[in-house]
């Protein structure tokens, strides 16, 4: 049997005429012909085994690097982020692939001894023709897309990303340019226990009939506060400075605990270099906090010390926050808040509470016209000002696309005479997106002779059978509400036993 595509009807005729103003921008695309790269990171081995998985921010980093020791040869390549490259001209490679090796420390690092030390192996794969995108959505081939269709579109969502991904936190096709101002705006929106919600940007290029779009839509992500991490921390407990962080009630260090855990900090060390990870624990106080070491550098003598007194002996540093809680970054290093910084563009992953979510969802609630203001805004800030596109002789245009649409009349509903209504009607016509049935009963109802529910969370977790058997009880009532005949008892309800696979069973 011969696959065939479904081909897109022509236009419709029912309905009135009118122009809509859509959040999609049209692409110019050149006859070009791009060069696709594959990027292999030798030895990197991510933490759940997978060899050569390139964490985004190391890629960005890695390819920073090469761009600096000018692997791609003044070329505007552009990269996905993990392990491919486009390239509008042809690298210079001995064989197509050519070997680098990449070091990301610092001079101080390496002074050190702090080495980060790569080996990236660039390969050439394949050429891409974007003659062949142009000439499938202008219709001229098949109604199939060939794979270099698919790959020039791939290309094209890189290049657009590349830069947005090169400069702002992010999200595969999502980006999130840092806010101006500390105040809530219309891209930042303040909320209370150190989390922020950032307005940002999501990018996908698409076929459109004759030509290439690229769809631009708004898009949000709450973040962490950055800054002094001590700072943050009293936004997290929501108390008032000075001295608001000390004497802590077990209950706030609990509440701290978990807010800081796994934040990413960085603290400029003596040695000039910079310490980025992650909060490991928090502790009470750098004054509560004994641990042992020498009573010098040079010596051998041990003795106990606080965290306070270590800093103020060895760094001649007195320490703001002696009696607030200090944080642990390595396997025995214990750091005081006030050296640490909370790094920007930092996701919150948890949940968002529903006190916090309401008032979220009004801040993100955006009329048409604002919102159309806002993306047209991040495409001239972001998209079309000295950026990788224009190098590419690829043209944005600045305004979103205005095309011809039809308003279709509301549908007639019909239903039961019998029905409570005011007109005895057994007609209706719904508009403006509103369908309320309240009191309606089914034209042609069916008979329900027998049934039974599956429930797939377990008895003693999520709901249980008393509230199954609710659930159920309520499903029957609304059913004969609207004129179906439920015969027979209320349906049971089956958990599923945990230890069984739900998968089809192999027995006739």
């Amino acid at each position: 049997m011969v696959e065939t595509q479904m081909v897109r009807p022509k236009a419709g005729t029912l309905g009135e005429k009118l122009k809509v103003t859509v959040n999609a921008y049209k692409v110019k695309v050149p006859s070009l012909v791009l060069h696709h790269y594959d990027v292999a990171i030798e030895g990197l081995v991510n933490k759940h085994g997978t060899v050569g998985d390139v964490p985004p921010s190391l890629g960005r980093e890695i390819f920073t690097a090469l761009k600096a020791m000018d692997a791609f040869q003044q070329h505007s390549v552009v990269y996905d982020g993990r392990k491919t490259v486009f390239s509008p001209q042809a690298l210079n490679f001995p064989h197509d692939k050519q070997t680098f090796d990449v070091n990301l420390a610092s001079p101080a690092e390496r002074a050190a001894k702090r080495n980060r030390s790569f080996k990236v192996v660039i390969t050439k794969v394949n050429e891409v023709k974007l003659d062949n995108l142009l000439k499938y959505v202008k219709r001229q081939v098949g109604p199939t897309p060939d794979e270099g269709v698919y790959i020039a579109i791939t290309a094209l969502n890189v290049l657009f990303n590349h830069d947005m991904m090169m400069t702002h936190p992010n999200s595969k096709n999502k980006f999130f340019p840092r806010p101006q101002g500390v105040g809530s705006s219309g891209m930042l929106f303040k909320m209370k226990e150190g989390i922020e919600m950032w307005r940002g940007y999501f990018s996908s290029i698409r076929m459109a009939p004759g030509g290439v779009i690229l769809n631009f839509d708004l898009t949000s992500q709450p973040m962490l506060t950055c800054g002094n991490l001590r700072d943050v921390a009293v936004a997290v407990l929501g108390v008032e400075p000075p001295g608001s962080l000390q004497r802590l009630l077990p209950t706030q260090l609990i509440t701290l605990s978990r807010s800081l855990k796994m934040m990413t900090v960085s603290v400029s060390r003596v040695d000039k270099t910079i310490l980025r990870t992650k909060i490991k624990e928090v502790a009470k106080s750098a004054r509560e906090m004994i641990f042992e070491a020498p009573v010098s550098p040079d010596s051998k003598v041990m003795k106990k010390w606080n965290v306070a007194e270590y800093i103020e002996f060895t760094y001649n540093m007195k320490l703001k926050g002696a009696n607030e809680p200090i944080v642990r970054l390595t396997g025995k290093g214990w750091y005081p808040l006030e050296i640490c910084h909370v790094n920007p563009g930092q996701k919150f992953s948890k949940k968002l509470s529903p006190e916090r979510l309401s008032d979220v969802i009004k801040w993100l609630t955006v009329g048409p016209q604002d919102r159309t203001r806002m993306l047209t805004n991040g495409i001239q800030n972001h998209l079309r000002t000295g950026t990788t596109i224009d190098r590419w002789t690829i043209e944005l245009e600045a305004n979103p696309l205005v095309i011809s649409a039809r308003q279709l009349a509301p549908p007639t509903v019909y239903y039961a005479p019998q029905s409570a209504n005011k007109s005895n009607s057994s007609t209706d016509k719904f508009g403006n997106g509103a369908w309320n049935l309240s009191g309606k009963m089914l034209l042609q109802p069916v008979a329900v002779t027998s049934w039974v529910a599956i429930v797939l969370s377990q008895a003693n977790f999520g709901i249980s059978k008393a509230q199954a058997a609710q659930a159920l009880e309520g499903l029957q009532s609304a059913m004969k509400a609207v004129g179906m005949q439920v015969s027979g008892l209320q349906g049971p309800a089956i958990f599923v036993d945990k230890n069984e696979p739900l998968l089809p069973s192999d027995d006739d």
